[in-house]
């Protein structure tokens, strides 16, 4: 089988057992490591359910359940398809993690009411993701403190259209989000 054969083969192997687990493929892929195959498989939450005009509902990260339970069936599949012949392989199923870089829509939308940091074409933006369409997002910045013990002061949210985003990637949120706080 020809790799780009075997790739397609294999993401949609992984597609049909992460889907009823509420998962969609991010990514899917065999390497080489070390004389062994690695197989990746990276998962994220499905938002295919969503309503088109929810612009502003958060979606719930992957659980780690949910990795496990995806883990077992994609590699009850792999063994019982032989799409790797006999050979070795390591599987790794995991999270996109926090860091990755946002491109995609449906990246961005599985982040709303997450801390993101922006850089598009008229500067840069920390701050929780408010909302998200097809065509722009909208983010409210990170208070400033002009100094230590001053009075936060908030800025106006900003909405950035997605095609003048030129890097975004979620942000460790060590504070929560509002509602939890």
């Amino acid at each position: 089988m020809a790799d780009n054969e075997q790739g397609d083969a294999l993401r949609s192997l992984a597609r049909q057992h992460a889907a009823p687990l509420g998962l969609a493929v991010e990514h899917a892929g065999i390497t080489l490591a070390g004389g062994r195959r690695k197989v990746t498989i990276v998962l994220d939450t499905d938002i295919c359910g969503l309503d088109p005009a929810d612009a502003t509902s958060p979606v719930e990260p992957v659980s780690l359940d949910q990795i496990a339970a995806a883990t077992r069936a994609i590699g009850d599949a792999l063994d019982q398809a032989d799409l790797l012949g006999e050979a070795p392989y390591t599987l790794e199923v995991t999270s996109p993690g926090i860091g990755r870089r946002l491109t995609t829509f449906a990246q961005y939308r599985r982040n709303t009411g997450r801390r993101l940091r922006v850089r598009y074409q008229g500067g840069e933006v920390t701050g929780r993701l408010r909302s998200v369409t097809p065509q722009e997002l909208t983010i409210s910045p990170d208070p400033v403190r002009h100094s230590p013990g001053a009075r936060p002061a908030y800025l106006p949210d900003v909405t950035v259209a997605l095609a003048e985003i030129s890097h975004a990637n979620a942000e460790a949120d060590f504070a929560g989000t509002e509602e939890e706080n």
